[in-house]
């Protein structure tokens, strides 16, 4: 069974082009990247006037360490949905798994 789709409020379905100048671009990547950020996201915080700052070390081991869980979690519901058995109902597993998912934002400092 596939994750559900977002709801149409929360679709990223529209794109905004920007022209940046070489070093108006290398600046914006540096500060994604000393935020954890990918430039998208660390954009579209900006944009939309949601502070940024860097992630700290700590945060940054914990986001690494709920990576592996994710991945955990994520082939129990595969194989859940594959009928194999797992004790752990298969919604429960995708539940779980958004829950972290959200976490790992959270440490980041992205609200989802």
């Amino acid at each position: 069974m596939p994750r559900p789709l977002y709801d149409k409020e929360r679709l990223r379905d529209k794109r905004l082009d920007v022209y940046l100048s070489s070093d108006e671009q290398a600046a914006i990547q540096a500060k994604a990247a000393d935020a954890g950020l990918r430039l998208a996201a660390f954009v579209r915080a900006a944009a939309l006037g949601i502070k940024v700052q860097a992630v700290s070390e700590v945060n940054a081991a914990r986001y690494a360490e709920l990576s592996r869980t994710c991945s955990n979690l994520n082939q129990l519901a595969k194989a859940a949905n594959a009928g194999l058995v797992v004790n752990i109902p298969p919604d429960l597993l995708l539940e779980l798994l958004d829950h972290v998912q959200s976490l790992r934002m959270a440490l980041l400092g992205v609200e989802p």
